[in-house]
């Protein structure tokens, strides 16, 4: 289990003193402008659970996965991973952690991943049947042959190099992996491959996984979303729950059989738009719907019916524009 409890942390500012005051702070006492990353953070990922951590660019999502994998020490609060403290940095969790950061790869650039492979099995003592073993699962669940283990790093595309980069991640089988961004400028068909072996893995390791991504069809797999906002935690739950906190809106699309009828322009107190001749619209709360369907069905005679939620995109666009 992964489990932050009230953490927060914070950083040296770089940035010019805009103010008098902070000149003098800055210059006169010596003291450094600070920035807060994280403010009180808490939230669990418990054995089995894909968790995507949510957050504009600046929320604190990378300082989060750097504090929980012990490269960096919380200014308070705690940080507990598989009964451990990360930042302790003791072998026995090292052995039990797995963290892919994104532009960052582990692999080594003139070798080929099969080597890169054989390094980190004597560094986390895997024998070697385990490791035949393992190589060959992992490498089948990512869908990558002996033509591309066989091939320098730097020959591969990039979806190859992410898809050999978790490969190795997962040779020492994590209990907590930690992934930033993983799908960040791989191909659609990669990323698909990519979010197939983060469930099947969840699922049949009990590992937990946090993942730091702005890719909204990685969002789908996730069992929790928590949602950062200037470092702190405004959203914790499932992603249905997400949707309807951020976007309740329902649009029910009628046509008709015939002609519209003399419908009026408000039913219910919603607005009806008219789009095409034989064709209405009305946009509700997703608890309304039944009643308005209802309503109209007592008063035409519909031909076609459509409920339409906001799509995922839509809903990530506007949490976004929100925080």
């Amino acid at each position: 289990m992964i489990r932050l409890n009230s953490v927060s942390k914070s950083f040296r500012s770089r940035k010019v003193p805009t103010s008098p005051r902070e000149w003098v702070r800055y210059h006169i006492l010596g003291r450094h402008l600070r920035v807060t990353a994280l403010d009180n953070v808490t939230f669990n990922v418990n054995p089995g659970e894909i968790v995507i951590l949510l957050g504009p660019n600046g929320a604190g999502k990378t300082t989060t996965l750097r504090l929980i994998a012990g490269i960096l020490a919380p200014d308070s609060g705690a940080v507990n991973v598989l009964g451990h403290v990360p930042h302790k940095r003791e072998r026995t969790l090292l052995k039990k952690i797995g963290f892919v950061m994104a532009h960052c790869s582990q692999l080594i650039w003139d070798l080929r991943p099969l080597d890169s492979y054989e390094l980190h099995a004597a560094m986390y003592d895997i024998d070697r049947q385990a490791f035949k073993r393992r190589l060959a699962l992992y490498s089948d669940l990512l869908q990558l042959d002996a033509s591309i283990l066989d091939r320098r790093v730097r020959e591969l595309s990039l979806g190859q190099r992410m898809r050999c980069e978790l490969v190795m991640q997962l040779l020492h089988e994590p209990k907590a992996l930690l992934l930033d961004e993983p799908t960040q400028g791989i191909d659609v068909y990669a990323q698909r491959i990519v979010r197939d072996a983060f469930v099947r893995y969840a699922r049949e390791t009990s590992a937990a996984l946090l993942i730091t991504s702005h890719a909204v069809e990685d969002i789908t797999i996730a069992d929790r979303v928590v949602v950062l906002s200037k470092g702190k935690v405004v959203f914790d739950g499932k992603f249905s729950s997400l949707l309807e906190w951020i976007d309740d809106s329902t649009v029910i699309r009628f046509r008709f059989d015939g002609e519209i009828p003399n419908l009026p322009r408000v039913i219910r107190g919603h607005a009806v738009e008219y789009d095409e001749k034989d064709r209405c619209i009305i946009r509700v709360q997703k608890h309304q719907v039944p009643e308005v369907v209802g309503h109209l069905l007592t008063v035409a005679r519909i031909k076609e019916l459509s409920i339409e939620r906001p799509s995922v995109a839509d809903v990530v666009s506007k949490l976004y524009k929100q925080l």
